[in-house]
């Protein structure tokens, strides 16, 4: 919801009516302008301009777990960690939010086209895959009106956590001031159905990833 606020140019499927341009992959059949559609003979759509979005960082800790029962168990639970990283990332990335992926002290910005994506997935498929035992979870020093989602888990690799955080609140503050919340993915229990609610209380703006 926060990242709907305000004026700018970026590209959208809602707001006022910028131009024209060929069909891709995703685009809504509702956004298709007929006339030119005709006329070319090839799908052409109305680009639109919606309001310039807040950038999101997204941040995985990948340290290994300090009670895994064994190393394959901090592998898969490291393994869980990247995949949801991931996902966020794509996810933000095909809305045109600008993204940031934080791993550890290096920073790799979506740059926009599918360079960008590639790049974040490309770093999340380098993280070593028992982890990084030196890593530090932190926040950018200018993160006073800036927005993250932290990814991380639980000591013993059960779940994993996406906690929203919002004006530089500490990752591992369990305050309730409403700065923070969080989405806990139990990978004890089937995977898909809690990822589909997930998505979905995003889609609905009941959650404020």
């Amino acid at each position: 919801r926060i990242s709907e606020v305000g004026e700018g140019l970026r590209a959208g499927s809602n707001g006022e009516t910028l131009g024209v341009r060929e069909f891709r992959s995703g685009d809504r059949l509702r956004n298709v302008h007929w006339v030119h559609t005709a006329r070319t003979g090839n799908l052409v759509v109305c680009e639109r301009g919606a309001p310039q979005q807040q950038a999101i960082e997204v941040l995985l800790d990948t340290r290994p777990l300090p009670r895994a029962n064994s190393s394959a168990a901090n592998r898969e639970a490291l393994a869980w960690r990247v995949r949801v990283a991931a996902s966020l990332v794509t996810h933000l990335h095909a809305r045109h939010i600008p993204v940031t992926l934080r791993l550890n002290r290096k920073v790799v910005h979506g740059t926009a086209g599918g360079a960008g994506l590639r790049r974040m997935l490309m770093e999340l498929a380098d993280i070593p895959a028992d982890g990084v035992s030196d890593g530090d979870v932190q926040l950018p020093a200018n993160q006073s009106q800036g927005v993250a989602l932290l990814v991380s888990g639980d000591a013993l690799g059960s779940e994993v956590r996406v906690d929203y955080l919002r004006g530089g609140s500490s990752p591992f503050s369990t305050s309730s001031s409403g700065n923070q919340r969080q989405v806990v993915i139990d990978l004890q229990r089937p995977i898909a159905f809690q990822l589909l609610r997930f998505w979905r209380e995003v889609e609905h703006a009941r959650a404020a990833a």
